[in-house]
């Protein structure tokens, strides 16, 4: 029984194995079944993925997981941080709004910490250069594989074996505990889903078996050479075949709407991790009928649900007092992504100067235009 269903499920294709760092080993159902597919996926997914490491390329490899990061990444960076003191434009902001490390725009440096918040539970700028005053001038954005952290997993006290002060390290925490560690599972079951599929796509024919039916018994070395020659004409030609005494079986139903319906439902579950919106990232969710009207609404619910959370972690740590002077607030200026278009802010602007709250001089220093 265990040669046949060795038979039956086959060997990893090497994209599988190079997937999930396993050794060539065949996959063997674990009973029998009368959908045999079902038993082999399902026993696919606890065997293979218990096996993978989980890390940031291989979350990456997940298209999902890939465009949702980099969608918050780059519309986070491009959204400028301002200071701001008692409600207002600060009067001497400090110099690293516009470059937070040396030779780095701050929009680079936010694409790559908010990377960091995105994976991991936290991330650290490491102060470089300090004002006359005791504030940072500059600060260093800590690469996670030159750092040194407590034994407590947080603390940074070490940077290409240099060691860190207490006071020269700013931890930012994530708003989440991290995908690689919030969804490590169904990052794996991407992972496998992905190599079944392709798996799937070299052997279109669900589940075959080649059966002996005359009485010469086939050794292992024989049996392997069988396949090898049947898989290899069926690749090579579209057809292959079948000597004598050997009768071509077929189990289960095709997997193709298997595939697809576990490739949705992970698409789905690894959107809620990351909280953004099924549409942003392609995941088609039922029951949905969302529309709206203009760019501004779509961005307004991509804060609201997905970078807003980031944004406070990012500004409110930044505002502390060992950052910036007490009364200084940090705070990322969204109306790159919310602005209405020009026929729309010049209609309000109209309706507020008709109102009496607006000026014409107000309104152009809205616009920009002094």
């Amino acid at each position: 029984m265990a040669r046949f269903r060795d038979l039956i499920t086959g060997t990893p294709s090497p994209v599988v194995l190079s997937a999930l760092d396993l050794p060539a080993e065949n996959i063997a159902s674990p009973g029998t079944n009368e959908h045999l597919a079902d038993v082999v996926f399902s026993d696919l997914f606890p065997s293979l993925a218990d096996g993978i490491h989980v890390n940031r390329d291989r979350a990456l490899s997940v298209s999902v997981v890939a465009k949702a990061r980099n969608i918050i990444t780059a519309q986070l960076a491009r959204m400028p941080i301002t200071a701001n003191a008692s409600g207002r434009p600060h009067p001497e902001p400090p110099s690293w709004l516009a470059s937070m490390e040396a030779g780095r725009a701050t929009s680079t440096t936010m694409l790559w910490l908010a990377d960091q918040l995105i994976f991991h539970p936290f991330a650290h700028l490491i102060i470089r250069d300090r004002y006359a005053t005791g504030y940072p001038r500059s600060f260093t954005l800590a690469d996670r594989s030159r750092a040194t952290y407590d034994s407590n997993g947080y603390d940074l006290i070490a940077y290409d074996d240099a060691p860190v002060k207490s006071g020269d390290a700013i931890r930012i925490d994530s708003p989440t505990s991290g995908l690689l560690h919030v969804a490590r599972t169904d990052i794996r079951r991407a992972l496998v889903l992905t190599a079944a599929a392709q798996q799937a796509e070299d052997n279109p024919v669900p589940v075959l078996n080649l059966a002996n039916d005359g009485a010469e018994t086939l050794s292992a070395k024989e049996v392997q050479e069988l396949l090898d020659s049947w898989q290899a004409a069926r690749r090579q030609r579209g057809v292959s075949y079948t000597p004598a005494g050997i009768k071509l079986e077929q189990y289960g139903a095709k997997s193709e709407a298997l595939l697809i319906d576990g490739q949705r439902r992970l698409d789905i579950a690894l959107a809620r991790h990351m909280t953004v919106p099924g549409w942003l990232v392609d995941a088609p969710v039922e029951g949905s009928s969302l529309n709206y009207s203009n760019r501004a609404s779509r961005n307004w619910e991509l804060i609201d649900l997905t970078l807003a959370p980031y944004m406070t972690a990012i500004g409110d740590r930044l505002s502390l007092d060992d950052v910036t002077p007490h009364g200084t607030t940090i705070a990322f200026d969204t109306d790159v992504l919310v602005k209405e278009d020009r026929k729309t802010r010049y209609d309000t602007h109209k309706t507020g100067i008709e109102a009496g709250f607006l000026t014409v001089a107000e309104a152009r220093q809205i616009e920009q235009l002094d």
